[in-house]
């Protein structure tokens, strides 16, 4: 399993950035910081169209922060 977190500071100017990140590093989970945004306005559809489940969780607070983990981790998940 391959874990990435990244302080973002505003997912919405860097989501294509997280996308390639993706690419680049077949993470199955990916944490982000300082979402910095709220949740009608989270792009969770571009994260879902490169094969993650996002948000899984997310903590709603002035900067933000959560997971998007990859969709065939959660599908396997026993306990979710």
């Amino acid at each position: 399993m391959k874990l990435v977190t990244w302080n973002i500071n505003s997912v919405r100017l860097r989501q294509a950035l997280v996308i390639d990140l993706i690419g680049e590093t077949g993470a199955d989970i990916i944490c982000l910081q300082e979402t910095k945004t709220p949740d009608k306005y989270f792009p969770t559809q571009a994260f879902i169209d490169a094969g993650f489940i996002a948000p899984l969780r997310r903590a709603q607070a002035v900067a933000g922060g959560g997971f998007i983990d990859h969709a065939a981790l959660v599908a396997g998940c026993r306990v979710c």
